[in-house]
């Protein structure tokens, strides 16, 4: 069974970018959506995590599908369209790059926890 789900999301540097960006008086008060402006269903989130793991030697986990559960939101897009316009903002980092720095991360993540054992 295919469970459809959407999401958009944004990296770490971006949002980082967006609060320095979002200090600015001109948008005191302002709310922003930031994110890819752009769906990415969980299973192609799934299939692109799988390949970064690959590349990296790691086995990826089995991927099942299963009933929605309530409460479950199937699709969710940010525009990010006043972000873009009244900060200059727009995503920089595409989801395989951005997948590819946080397995990254985790993995030195978890090299530094071994040494302090």
């Amino acid at each position: 069974m295919f469970l459809f789900s959407a999401k958009s999301s944004a990296n770490v540097c971006s949002v980082a970018a967006i609060v320095l960006a979002a200090t600015a008086p001109a948008v005191a008060g302002e709310v922003f959506q930031i994110a890819s402006s752009s769906e990415t269903t969980i299973e192609e989130l799934a299939t692109k995590l799988a390949a970064v793991l690959k590349s990296r030697g790691i086995a990826s986990p089995a991927i099942r599908f299963a009933e929605p559960r309530i409460g479950d939101v199937k699709r969710n897009y940010s525009d990010t369209s006043k972000a873009r316009k009244l900060l200059g903002w727009s995503p920089r980092t595409l989801l395989a790059d951005g997948l590819d720095e946080t397995v990254e991360w985790f993995l030195h993540a978890r090299e530094s926890c071994k040494d302090k054992r």
